[in-house]
């Protein structure tokens, strides 16, 4: 993705057990006012890097199925990816707040985003 500004959007659900985390995950992003977006459907393995009261952090890396458009012109693209995904929670209970990164990279696409985050699930 080339534009200046871009929207996204980070859909995942993760799955802790001490040290390991893991996620399927979904995640798009597209330029603001020009044609150009990117998608991808996931998989990932990683840490649960943090695990305190109240904060809740995990990084993993896995394997994806991107596609996206990159002009008006251009045919959709479909190609596989490796991706990365992080995320850093403060919570209390069931509901929390924090930081999220994303990365794709593909034979012919690379993209990232980092955005607030609104995490629902069973904290400990």
């Amino acid at each position: 993705m080339n534009g200046e500004g871009h929207a996204g959007v980070t859909l995942a659900f993760w799955v802790t057990h001490n040290d390991y985390a893991f996620a399927v995950r979904a995640v798009g992003a597209s330029r603001l006012f020009e044609i150009g977006d990117v998608a991808d459907i996931s998989v990932l393995a990683g840490l649960h890097t943090l695990r305190a009261r109240h904060a809740d952090g995990v990084v993993a890396a896995g394997v994806g199925w991107s596609s996206g458009h990159r002009s008006a012109t251009d045919d959709p693209f479909h190609e596989p990816v490796l991706v990365g995904s992080a995320q850093l929670n403060f919570n209390y209970v069931l509901v929390g707040t924090g930081v999220d990164g994303f990365v794709g990279v593909g034979h012919s696409t690379r993209y990232y985003g980092v955005g607030l985050a609104l995490a629902l699930g069973a904290f400990e």
